[in-house]
């Protein structure tokens, strides 16, 4: 009786140990838990103009370079999270990635201070007020998801993934601004007028394809 007591608990004992030791959600591939409130999002202030063909601006073009650390509930450098398990949306969900998670991604893994960065240009449609960072599936920030002061603006502004001839209607309704009111989606050189450089900004990615 005694020796089949020990057996169950022993069982009961692996079985939960297991169970700790099993990846959750905001787990790596190495069993490391990232933690939100310790881990790190920064950039300086940038505005970037994209578009869903990948060939806008750089984040690193504007001086918006995203620095990322990310650190595991003990505090400690989580090395080695592949560069595509990095990604940015939208702080505000405007922002249309042509491709998903692949619209963008780390300059490369995570390295011995859990360290990496974002400097590439993102494909993508729409506009976005500020961006976060997605690290495996989930937002960094503590207790709200970080929001970097990065504005992008793409001449897809409808979010078709395609710069067509409805995305000139609308940037035709905001040409020339001043007199007309001011709305900060057409102004693509971010200088505080829709001119004559936005429309050769539109212009030159007129027809930009869907290839996502």
């Amino acid at each position: 009786m005694r020796v089949r007591l020990f057996s169950t608990t022993l069982v009961t004992t692996l079985v939960g140990l297991l169970l700790l030791l099993l990846p959750g959600p905001e787990a790596t591939a190495h069993g490391r838990i990232v933690d939100l409130c310790l881990s790190t999002v920064s950039a300086s202030e940038g505005c970037v103009f994209v578009c869903p063909a990948g060939d806008g601006q750089t984040l690193a073009d504007r001086g918006a370079v995203i620095d990322v650390t990310i650190l595991d509930d003990y505090g400690e450098p989580i090395v080695g999270i592949p560069a595509s398990d990095f990604w940015v949306i939208g702080c505000e969900d405007n922002l249309v990635l042509c491709g998903g998670s692949a619209s963008i991604n780390a300059d490369g893994p995570t390295d011995a201070s859990g360290h990496t960065t974002i400097s590439g240009t993102i494909r993508a449609s729409g506009y976005a007020v500020g961006l976060h960072v997605v690290v495996m599936g989930i937002v960094i920030g503590c207790p709200e998801p970080t929001c970097l002061p990065i504005t992008v603006r793409s001449p897809d502004m409808d979010g078709n993934l395609a710069v067509d001839i409805v995305d000139f209607s609308l940037f035709a309704v905001d040409f020339t601004s001043p007199p007309k009111p001011y709305n900060s989606q057409s102004d693509y050189n971010c200088d505080g007028e829709v001119n004559l450089i936005d429309l050769a900004m539109f212009a030159f990615h007129f027809g930009a394809p869907h290839n996502c």
